[in-house]
């Protein structure tokens, strides 16, 4: 069924960008990107085209550095240049530059734009990067507290579900469930916000269990 309004059809194409893996629907979005490929009645906003230069840089890391500063020489709003600027590095093929960024992440003074650095965590802990970015996650729990402390009232529950969501694996499973058994008198609402974002991460080893048995 073809969707009946615009939002539908943005909605449908949101879903798109983040699930396509294979060569081709990449090529495609490459390509919507770039403005060689219409859809009709599909606006895209500076914002829609930042989030989708974001996946293509991630998605095609060949590419990764032109995508991200040809988007910058479209974007006007210097607020935003600084925002592209600040979650590149989480996009990087480099080992070392998204050590880097998430090493930066400690300093207060660096998390001062949540949104960016929800943004660029989202990235860091990606399904395509999570064999590699499993190492942060224990760290990223240890900073829970501090997060508390020094963000806004709902920073601590989207930092834990921009760290955990790209996991389901019996390792990250692990991890947190270790943190917990150390911190046996960790503050509750802290505990419980862990829990809610780690309940994906639950629910696929009931998954995996069954499709073994």
């Amino acid at each position: 069924m073809k969707p009946r309004i615009p939002g539908s059809k943005k909605n449908y194409f949101n879903t798109y960008e983040e699930l396509a893996l294979s060569q081709d629907a990449i090529n495609k979005l490459y390509h919507i990107w770039e403005g060689k490929l219409k859809i009709e009645k599909l606006h895209l906003s500076d914002n829609d085209q930042t989030s989708l230069a974001y996946n293509l840089a991630l998605k095609m890391p060949e590419k990764s550095k032109n995508i991200i500063e040809e988007q910058l020489s479209r974007i006007s709003n210097p607020d935003r240049k600084e925002q592209i600027k600040f979650v590149t590095p989480a996009l990087s093929n480099i080992d070392n530059e998204r050590d880097l960024f998430f090493q930066s992440l400690k300093n207060p003074v660096n998390r001062e734009h949540e949104r960016w650095v929800i943004t660029g965590l989202n990235y860091l802990n990606h399904p395509l990067r999570s064999a590699y970015s499993i190492k942060y996650l224990n760290e990223s729990l240890e900073l829970l507290q501090e997060i508390q402390l020094t963000g806004d009232i709902f920073f601590p529950k989207q930092w834990l579900d921009a760290v955990l969501s790209g996991y389901q694996s019996k390792e990250a499973n692990v991890i947190v469930n270790q943190f917990l058994l150390s911190n046996p008198d960790y503050p509750e609402n802290l505990k419980g916000k862990i829990l809610q974002s780690a309940d994906f991460i639950r629910r696929s080893q009931f998954i995996v269990k069954e499709e073994v048995n």
